[in-house]
């Protein structure tokens, strides 16, 4: 995908020629940002210090030096040590060093008096880089992690509500599911295998950057007879986008966007509706209207999906980036056990959210509410400000270039 359009296919091959070509886009894209925000975070991709890989670098070093950003290198220290802070340092060339004004512990789990010197020698191997603080390991955590680093799982004492979601190999969008592990009495679970299912209320199929891979990978673990005998034993069967899509009849390829142009696949079969992709990914801010509720959520899908003689919609968009539109989204089977949609963040809204775990068996715990991104964020905000203060983070943030 390039500026949310297909481009065309690449592989390991030409990735790095590609990337030569593509970094005129990537600059632009900041500077459309960077017109209309005062402060940008721009988060890096594995490690900046990979030397077989800088030399084709965009989403590093290099996009901090187009954006004269002040650099902070973040070691996660409950992944391992942070003496890997120094090490990275000393694989950076001088110029390189310079744009790291600060280092940073994260994820320390315990008293931060147990590191003893760990927090000041890697300032004196760091080419006197100051590490500005030890912020501290949050338990659940309700804001999305990087893609496939990380899924959070319910750590409810009493479960009334068990919800199993496929772990996909492209899984995308899994932040959807986030505001699920917080309320309470619901057990949400993710699963790699079907040996791991047993018999859950309802089981989703999430999000994927590649629909038909994924739908490849399914069959010869067994996902296919294990998500139809889920729902013939009453489980409800929940597709979100590419798992929409997965559920349906069949998904056509007419322009080779993920296979072969004119290639098709049979799907579950669990909806009879069939998927064609298209050229162009649509990517909209969207507001869905169900049955039940007025839900605001997003849209990016490559996939045009239409619905078989016995299927009804799950709902209509009846609003796409502000402006008004009438568009039906989604499916839903006969019985209603299984259904699907295009819209990212259904389960963000609370309304809906609750309606549907009350149909699954559910009950409301008196009292107790369900954290919100915003104040997700204010812990980590706290956190930050207890463990450097604010001042550093002033400095570090408008202080000189």
């Amino acid at each position: 995908m390039l500026d949310g359009r297909v481009h065309g296919h690449t592989d390991a091959a030409n990735w790095r020629d590609l990337k030569r070509t593509l970094w005129c886009h990537v600059r632009d894209a900041y500077d459309r940002l960077a017109a209309r925000y005062d402060i940008i975070v721009l988060e890096g991709a594995g490690s900046p210090a990979e030397i077989n890989l800088k030399d084709t670098d965009m989403v590093n070093l290099a996009m901090a030096r187009h954006a004269r950003a002040p650099c902070l290198l973040v070691g996660d220290i409950d992944r391992g040590g942070v003496f890997a802070l120094a090490g990275t340092m000393l694989l950076l060339d001088p110029e390189e060093r310079r744009q790291v004004r600060g280092l940073l512990i994260n994820k320390f789990r315990g008293d931060p008096v147990l590191l003893g010197d760990a927090v000041k020698r890697p300032r004196e191997l760091a080419f006197c880089t100051p590490c500005l603080g030890v912020v501290p390991f949050l338990p659940y955590l309700g804001i999305a992690e990087e893609d496939a680093v990380s899924f959070s799982e319910s750590a409810s004492a009493s479960t009334w509500c068990d919800i199993a979601v496929v772990q996909l190999p492209h899984i995308a969008n899994f932040d959807d599911f986030d505001p699920l592990v917080r309320e309470p009495g619901v057990r949400l679970r993710w699963v790699r295998h079907p040996h791991q299912l047993g018999s859950p209320a309802a089981v989703v199929l999430p999000g994927t950057k590649a629909t038909l891979a994924d739908l490849t990978w399914l069959r010869p673990m067994g996902w296919d007879r294990a998500i139809t005998d889920a729902c013939t034993g009453g489980s409800q069967i929940v597709g979100v986008c590419g798992g929409l899509q997965i559920l349906g009849d069949v998904i056509r390829d007419p322009h080779g966007v993920e296979a072969a142009a004119g290639s098709s696949s049979p799907g579950l079969g669990l909806l009879h509706v069939e998927t064609a992709f298209s050229r162009h990914k649509k990517t909209f801010r969207a507001v869905l209207q169900t049955d039940t509720a007025r839900v605001e959520g997003y849209e990016i899908h490559a996939g045009e999906t239409t619905l078989g003689p016995q299927t009804r919609p799950f709902g209509r968009i009846v609003q796409r980036s502000g402006s008004p539109v009438d568009v039906t989204d989604g499916a839903v089977g006969r019985d209603g056990a299984v259904w699907g949609t295009y819209l990212h963040g259904l389960f963000h809204d609370d309304g809906f959210r609750r309606h549907w775990l009350e149909g699954l068996g559910w009950r409301v715990t008196e009292g107790v509410g369900v954290s919100t991104p915003d104040a997700e964020y204010d812990r980590v905000a706290d956190a930050l400000e207890t463990a450097v203060g604010w001042p550093v983070l002033e400095a570090f943030l408008f202080g000189p270039g």
